[in-house]
């Protein structure tokens, strides 16, 4: 992973550009459609999170770093074939859950 001065901002794109090196690698069209739906999630938190304010400090912020780093890491590890797919969409999907917290209400 990439040095510990990242922003949440950079996290969230590099895991974009991940998720799309996946996207082209993928064969499976059910896995394929999964990792489509969690792009889209993606994006959409994205948006929200730049219109939001956000604490550095806050425990769901370091949270959503760690989950976005494990994510991360799961694609790097599933690109190069020492991961399943299966276990990489469940830990985007759950990167995006507690980066989805950050976003008010």
């Amino acid at each position: 992973m990439e040095g510990e001065g990242e922003t949440l901002g950079q996290k969230l794109m590099e895991t974009f550009d991940c998720l799309g090196e996946l996207i082209r690698t993928t064969h499976n069209q059910d896995r394929l459609n999964e990792l489509k739906k969690l792009r889209k999630k993606l994006l959409t938190v994205i948006g929200s999170l730049v219109e939001a304010n956000l604490r550095k400090a806050s425990q769901e912020y370091k949270a959503a770093m760690e989950g976005l780093d494990n994510a991360s890491q799961k694609i790097e590890e599933a690109l190069k074939g020492m991961e399943s797919v299966a276990e990489t969409i469940k830990a985007i999907g759950e990167a995006l859950d507690l980066v989805a917290r950050l976003v008010p209400k």
